[in-house]
């Protein structure tokens, strides 16, 4: 599996919104970068402030994506780590930062394959089904994986299910809707190593 994408002129328009940090630019665009996109479309990282969240991707929705779908999506950061004080999102460590947001372009790439009215469904779904949302949010993860962050994704699961500073009640929502570490490890074993092998 290539860590470059398999075509280029699907690599989308990064636009960044109340984003200071030069190392958090980088290595988003440097994420983007190794992502395969369906289509190219616009992707804005934006600082802002989160109360359920540490980062949430979302389709930005206009009159246009009635007729011509949705060509554009936020990636909502906050500065802090969920329900933290201590833990600032800047001051994360590459690998985890990688994780993080090769998760939430999962997400996008997930969105893509949605029209407009679709999406308004999947909203509605992932409100109110728990069960739902545990799909999602477990299928953004396979995204992120199969595009070659496994490595980066097993790092931020480490991190939000063992770092003695993330709330216990923000672990908790983790431990429900997310895939675990033993899951990420068990589906990098089956499905990135064992394809590579039938790959050789």
């Amino acid at each position: 599996m290539s860590d470059k994408p398999s075509d280029t002129s699907n690599q989308p328009q990064i636009n960044f919104l109340n984003i200071e940090n030069d190392r958090i630019k980088a290595l988003f665009r440097t994420i983007c970068d190794r992502y395969r996109f369906p289509r190219k479309v616009k992707i804005i990282l934006k600082g802002t402030q989160l109360k359920g969240s540490t980062m949430q991707a979302q389709p930005v929705f206009q009159f246009s994506s009635l007729f011509g779908g949705i060509d554009t999506y936020r990636i909502r950061l906050a500065e802090f780590v969920r329900d933290s004080q201590e833990l600032r999102v800047e001051e994360l460590s590459d690998e985890i930062l990688i994780g993080w947001l090769a998760h939430e372009l999962g997400h996008v790439i997930d969105y893509m394959e949605r029209s407009f009215f679709e999406m308004i469904v999947y909203g509605i779904r992932y409100y109110f089904s728990a069960r739902y949302q545990r799909k999602v949010e477990h299928r953004a993860d396979e995204i992120a994986m199969n595009q070659g962050f496994y490595k980066e994704i097993l790092k931020t699961k480490e991190f939000l299910f063992n770092h003695e500073l993330i709330n216990e009640k923000y672990r908790k929502k983790i431990q429900k809707y997310y895939m675990s570490i033993e899951d990420t490890r068990l589906f990098i074993e089956k499905e990135i190593f064992l394809d590579r092998v039938d790959q050789s």
